[in-house]
């Protein structure tokens, strides 16, 4: 099951506060886990790992923003969902 996010073409201005957007979303969750009575510890230190990178690959990305000579920028992104058969975890 595919479905298209972001297909455009954005000001500088507007690509960095969607992309901000985006990021903040995808922290929100992560933190929601870690914060959760019902994560375990394998949970909580992916989801800690897990945002160190978005923190990471979101300052990059604005500083690709910030450096780029355009006043325009094409984002597309893509959402693909596998559905996968049932498991436990170990």
């Amino acid at each position: 099951m595919n479905s298209v996010l972001i297909n455009g073409n954005y000001s500088v201005e507007d690509a960095e506060q969607l992309l901000q957007s985006l990021f903040r979303v995808k922290t929100e969750f992560h933190q929601a886990r870690i914060e959760s009575l019902l994560s375990d510890a394998q949970d909580i230190s992916d989801s800690e790992k897990r945002l160190i990178e978005l923190q990471s690959d979101l300052e990059k990305v604005l500083q690709g923003l910030r450096k780029a000579e355009c006043e325009r920028v094409v984002m597309h992104a893509r959402l693909v969902l596998e559905f996968c058969p049932a498991y436990e975890n170990a």
